[in-house]
């Protein structure tokens, strides 16, 4: 499924949804590939903005150590007020690792583990 910006998904897809002080429509989606199953909802006000995303996760890499489930929910408002934001501090800041260094990381515990049983 791809929608490209100014282009509304079906509107046969969508229901009527409202929030405080504005009105919309919301789209299921559900996007897979071999090892990942992302679902969810995107409520998209008369103005076209999007005002909550709510998705769910699944992976079966458990090869990368990658499998199992997040499932998380966003939702934007305040739209045109402006808000002073400064970058946090590096020591507050995580990085999620890539795939392949769950992939070396695992590698090392394993031959850490056959070390230790000799």
């Amino acid at each position: 499924m791809t929608w490209s910006t100014g282009r509304s998904p079906p509107a046969a897809s969508a229901a009527r949804v409202a929030g405080d002080g504005w009105a919309g429509l919301r789209y299921a989606f559900a996007l897979t590939d071999r090892l990942w199953r992302v679902t969810g909802t995107v409520d998209i006000d008369t103005d076209g903005r999007v005002r909550r995303l709510e998705l769910t996760s699944r992976s079966s890499d458990k090869a990368n150590g990658l499998a199992g489930t997040v499932h998380g929910v966003l939702e934007f408002r305040d739209f045109g007020v402006h808000a002073r934001v400064t970058a946090p501090p590096a020591e507050r800041v995580c990085r999620m690792p890539t795939p392949e260094e769950i992939k070396r990381e695992r590698e090392r515990i394993r031959k850490a583990g056959e070390a230790r049983r000799g």
